[in-house]
């Protein structure tokens, strides 16, 4: 399997095949038909295809080996070919893959035997041959449907307010495929990329202060059937940050959001990301806070579930007058302080004079005519 631990390194263990002994000869055992789930499988062939492992605690100088497989009135065989086998010390594997004509014929449902055969010339320079009874009949079932839940839950969306992931995935079928995790984050770099996952076998994740929301896939994929696959969605509690932020593994004590212009309408706004949304937002200045004539609000970009903006609107423009240097505390159950400085300040000041000294002057001008 293939785990995500606490520090975010993947960590690659090797699951060695947990089939059972089906048949065997003098000299070779062999296991049932099953899919190579190790972190780094000996044959890559054996992920798509199923293979069958022979074991034997002799070696060879030569070996010729067969495969024969039995599907109801169909006979055939799966011939050995010289890079499917490998001698280690004191020890032969030889393992056969079943040809694409041999997985369509499975995908049908028949049951299915198998025999072993082969012709060696062992250490000694005799030729011998062996030849294995009929395995048990076996019937290969096809996944059609994917089990996969994240913390427990198999809901469509998934709230996480903890620290901490778990992803859990198996399938129906048998043998039990090949699954893989993928994901597709939100806002951060995708934490899967199509890695391999023992069926049933957890797999952990701290997120940890992360903005890990995003969609989580466990699949199944082969060329000779239709992929199946489940996903969901995670939406982790997390600090609302800055965009520039996101990649940032801790929560952020004060993050800078530089200059916002009032000049248009006395407001302005800039965009977060992180979830959930607000249940306070406290506008200061200088350590004062300002509780009234402001309206603080924190709108969710439609269906973006973590992108929103926060938005500042001065009722009072009275108040741009004595600061142009704020602070914005904003708490989701995680703490921002977001500050920001007014670019155009003199500029609203001078704006929101002029209603004024025109209406002086229009009095001024109409005085003197009626003095006239």
């Amino acid at each position: 399997m293939s785990a995500l631990e606490g520090d975010g390194n993947v960590t690659n263990e090797t699951t060695p095949w947990t089939t059972s002994e089906q048949f065997k000869t003098p000299d070779f055992i062999c296991g049932s038909p099953d899919y190579d789930r190790s972190q780094t499988p000996r044959y890559e062939m054996c992920r798509q295809c199923l293979c069958v492992q022979c074991v034997s605690n002799v070696t060879y100088q030569l070996i010729n080996a067969t495969l024969g497989f039995l599907v109801q009135d169909k006979v055939g065989y799966s011939y050995k070919n010289l890079t499917f086998y490998r001698t280690e010390v004191n020890r032969t594997i030889i393992t056969f893959q079943f040809m694409d004509e041999l997985m369509e014929i499975l995908a049908y449902g028949y049951q299915i035997q198998y025999q072993f055969s082969m012709s060696v010339l062992d250490n000694d320079g005799r030729r011998r041959k062996e030849i294995s009874p009929l395995s048990e009949q076996m019937k290969y079932n096809k996944p059609t449907e994917i089990y996969f839940t994240i913390n427990g839950k198999n809901d469509s969306v998934v709230e996480v307010s903890g620290d901490m992931l778990s992803f859990r995935c198996t399938s129906n079928g048998y043998p039990a495929p090949v699954l893989y995790l993928d994901s597709t984050q939100f806002i951060i770099a995708n934490i899967f990329n199509n890695i391999l996952i023992s069926p049933g076998s957890p797999v952990h994740i701290s997120i940890h202060d992360r903005l890990a929301s995003g969609s989580f896939t466990c699949y199944y994929s082969s060329q000779f059937e239709d992929r199946v696959e489940k996903r969901m969605f995670v939406l982790s509690h997390s600090q609302l940050r800055l965009t520039s932020n996101k990649d940032v593994d801790k929560d952020i004590d004060i993050q800078s959001v530089g200059s916002l212009h009032f000049l248009t309408d006395f407001s302005s706004s800039f965009d977060v990301a992180g979830y959930p949304a607000p249940n306070s937002i406290l506008l200061s200045s200088n350590g004062i806070d300002i509780t009234d004539e402001v309206d603080l609000t924190y709108t969710v970009y439609f269906e973006k579930y973590v992108f929103g903006y926060i938005s500042v609107n001065f009722t009072d423009h009275s108040l741009l007058k004595k600061s142009s240097n704020y602070s914005l505390t904003v708490n989701n159950g995680h703490v921002a302080i977001f500050t920001f400085s007014c670019a155009d300040c003199k500029d609203v000041i001078s704006k929101s004079c002029t209603p004024r000294t025109s209406l002086v002057y229009i009095t001024s001008f109409l005085l003197f005519i009626r003095l006239l």
